[in-house]
């Protein structure tokens, strides 16, 4: 059920982001852009959306309260060329929110990726 919340969330987000950049065509480009290849053109998004956050307080604050509701977000990328006892995320009790853990490791011990007591409700 959650994973469904969330998944309306991000899509009420990108709703209200292609509503709010349909007169841009250049920003339109770039959302259906990142639509398509969302791990190419993250930077892109996340770029125009601070400069155009800081523009107009009163979408920010819409946007605040949109991401408030969607809940916590975590990504941890390790690259590492000899790895010796490291864990990529140790979570005791995660109730809501999207945790992303990517490690690239050439040699490795005692590597671990995720270390969670309890994820959901």
């Amino acid at each position: 059920m959650r994973s469904r919340t969330r998944k309306e969330g991000a899509v009420k987000v990108f709703g209200k982001l292609k509503e709010w950049w349909s007169a841009d065509r250049s920003a339109a480009e770039d959302l259906e852009k990142f639509a398509a290849e969302p791990d190419i053109y993250q930077p892109v998004i996340e770029a125009r959306l601070v400069k155009k956050l800081e523009a107009e307080p009163e979408k920010q604050a819409e946007f605040a309260a949109m991401m408030k509701q969607a809940g916590p977000q975590a990504e941890v990328f390790q690259k590492i060329a000899d790895a010796r006892g490291i864990t990529g995320a140790r979570v005791a009790k995660m109730a809501s929110g999207r945790l992303k853990v990517r490690q690239e490791i050439e040699r490795g011990e005692n590597v671990v990726g995720v270390d969670i007591d309890q994820f959901g409700s």
